[in-house]
Parts: structure tokens; C-alpha cells; sequence
């Protein structure tokens, strides 16, 4: 696994593979029927009902949480905004240095992206979590508007196939939320869903950005939370 540090940093950058939809299989639909289950609406879980266990706004520059640095990917914190520059063809990922989530609690892990500029082959940007390895999940979306819900172990299996949305913004700021309820996991975009399926556990404890080649992500918001 091939990482990039700085030595201001505890904030970590490595390599990645692309996620484009020649590089990935679908895996099979449950065939339980979820939709009764609580947490498929947005607002099933009131904001009074979630504790946080880690927050940043990015006000600060918080080297100690996040990758800053310059080469390959460029990262800063600069006006409450997160960016990240991947200059190279290849992808990078960016995951933060907060504490684990404890996945026998109902969770939540929210951010705010937006993508700058995207990948010119379509490769997705967006949110990881359950990161060991070369091995995560994956909720992002390419600048032409299609969202997808995958995971790498280590190679692509797609768990919501590519869509274009109408709830995505191609040129805003979009809410991306993965949230866990009992044995179900949701993923919506601006808060309406877009996946349900069966909990999959975390291959590993850290979560974060994944940036396409040639691309630049802006972050203004990330929040992780347990769900009382």
C-alpha cells in the first residue's frame, strides 16, 4: 500500500485504483423486502438523536486530523473548505485521523462534497469508510452526474449500479450520508435515498475521501455519529 506523508501531517494520502463501471461487477439485490424498516426516510432519525463522535466545519487547519500537503495531491484547509487536488492519472484516497466507530452501535457518517473538477474517463469522487488495506466502501458520484454505491475487496463490486440522479448538483455542493440502522445500511444524496441493502461490516476502521485522477474535491463538512 503505497502512502504519501507529511511531516506536518497525520492526516493520511495514498494511491487507489479507479472506480469506472468497466471495473466493476454487480453483486446480487437482497431479496428481503427493507422498505418497511426505520431509517429509510432521511428524517426518521432527528438531529437531536445523533451524538457525535467526530465534527469539523474546517475552520481550522486540523493537520493533525487531515492530510495537508503538496506533490501529487495537493491538500489545504483554507475559508471552512477541505480541497483536494489529484494532479496524476491515478486516484488517491485521503481518510482522517478520528476515532473508530463502534459498529455494533447504529451510526451515521455525513459529509458535504463538492467536485470541482472530475475525472475526464467519468471515474467517480466521493466518500470511504470501512477502510483496510485496499479493501472499503465507496458512495461517490462522476461530473456527469451519476451516483454509485461500491466496495473494493480488493477488486470493484457495485452494490447500487451507476444513476444519474435528480437530487445531485454537478456544480454544488452535495450531502452525501451513510447511515446504519440494526442490520440495514442507507445511502442517500441531499437527504433522499438512494441505496438500501443489508449491513456489510467495516473491513478496517478508517474512513475519508477517495478523489479521481485528474480531479479536485471540495469538502465543507464531515460528521460522524451514533444514532441513539
Amino acid at each position: 500500500e503505497k502512502a504519501k506523508s507529511s511531516p506536518a501531517s497525520s492526516g493520511s494520502s495514498e494511491a487507489a485504483s479507479p472506480v469506472t463501471k468497466p471495473e466493476i461487477v454487480q453483486e446480487n439485490k437482497p431479496s428481503t423486502d427493507l422498505s418497511a424498516i426505520k431509517g429509510q426516510n432521511y428524517f426518521d432519525i432527528p438531529v437531536l438523536s445523533k451524538q457525535d463522535i467526530a465534527y469539523d466545519e474546517f475552520n481550522t487547519v486540523d493537520a493533525d486530523r487531515w492530510y495537508i500537503g503538496q506533490g501529487e495531491t495537493n491538500c489545504n484547509i483554507k475559508d471552512g473548505e477541505y480541497t483536494i487536488e489529484q494532479t496524476t492519472n491515478q486516484p488517491t484516497i485521503l481518510y482522517a485521523n478520528v476515532a473508530a466507530i463502534d459498529q455494533q452501535r447504529d451510526f451515521e457518517i455525513e459529509t458535504m462534497i463538492k467536485l470541482e473538477k472530475g475525472d475526464p474517463n467519468e471515474a467517480g469522487s466521493g466518500l470511504i469508510w470501512g477502510k483496510e488495506a485496499s479493501k472499503f466502501y465507496f458512495f461517490g458520484f462522476n461530473q456527469s452526474g451519476f451516483l454509485v454505491v461500491a466496495k473494493n475487496n480488493p477488486n470493484w463490486t457495485i452494490l447500487q449500479d451507476w444513476e444519474k440522479h435528480f437530487m445531485l448538483n454537478k456544480k454544488e455542493y452535495n450531502l452525501l450520508t451513510v447511515r446504519k440502522v440494526a442490520g440495514t445500511m442507507y445511502c442517500f444524496i441531499n437527504m433522499k435515498l438512494f441505496y438500501t441493502g443489508p449491513y456489510q461490516p467495516f473491513f478496517g476502521t478508517k474512513l475519508g475521501f477517495y478523489v479521481a485522477p485528474q480531479s479536485t474535491l471540495k469538502i465543507k463538512e464531515f460528521r460522524t455519529s451514533y444514532l441513539k
